[in-house]
């Protein structure tokens, strides 16, 4: 009993810091902990929590569409891994993967194409152009991205969408708003920002 109350006890602390803190970096061994237990509660404080990092355009009829953008902070990717991991993922591992690897924000855009009758290219999202802000721009390190597939149940699959990942250097970043925007090859710019001031 003492130890499930403990644990309730720690989580509640954890999410009362995130609420009360805005973008860091580098992490402490700490903050790694409280994202580790985060991920590891996989319910609807986690989803709540991840869901912060998640910003969504409405539906146009345009052939390609901005349909979301998600930041990932290294908090909220401490978060996401725990969350994700298998049984036996402990925070001690969560504090060593950190530590090995180069801190990054990650934005990840979900392309969606609105037209179905449509025969889309498998690297149609290399059309786009994208850009970050932050009082100056931010050009990523790396610009990865990959078609996403219907599979039907019948006849062959077809592409609906991409996603599209920016890895920009974390010390480039600072806590304050950051400006994600896209622009398709049809030139219609979709923008968003995130203010990293109210995100870990």
């Amino acid at each position: 009993m003492k130890q499930s109350v403990g644990w309730k006890v720690f989580a509640a602390v954890g999410i009362a810091a995130l609420s009360a803190a805005a973008y860091d970096n580098p992490l402490s061994n700490q903050s790694v902990r409280e994202a580790y237990f985060l991920g590891q509660r996989r319910d609807d404080s986690t989803a709540k929590l991840l869901s912060q990092y998640v910003k969504r355009l409405p539906a146009t009829n345009a052939p390609w569409q901005v349909a979301e953008i998600e930041v990932r902070t290294p908090y909220q990717q401490v978060v996401l891994r725990s969350r994700q991991s298998l049984p036996g993922y402990s925070a001690q591992q969560a504090w060593e993967e950190y530590r090995k690897r180069s801190a990054q924000i990650v934005v990840r855009i979900y392309l969606a194409t609105a037209i179905t009758q449509l025969i889309v290219h498998e690297d149609a999202w290399r059309q786009f152009k994208f850009k970050v802000e932050q009082g100056k721009e931010i050009r990523p390190a790396a610009i990865t991205g990959w078609p996403v597939y219907l599979f039907a149940d019948q006849g062959l699959p077809r592409i609906v969408g991409a996603e599209v990942y920016l890895e920009l250097d974390a010390a480039r970043v600072s806590s304050g708003p950051l400006r994600v925007e896209v622009k398709s090859p049809e030139g219609e710019t979709s923008s968003l920002e995130f203010d990293l001031s109210r995100l870990r």
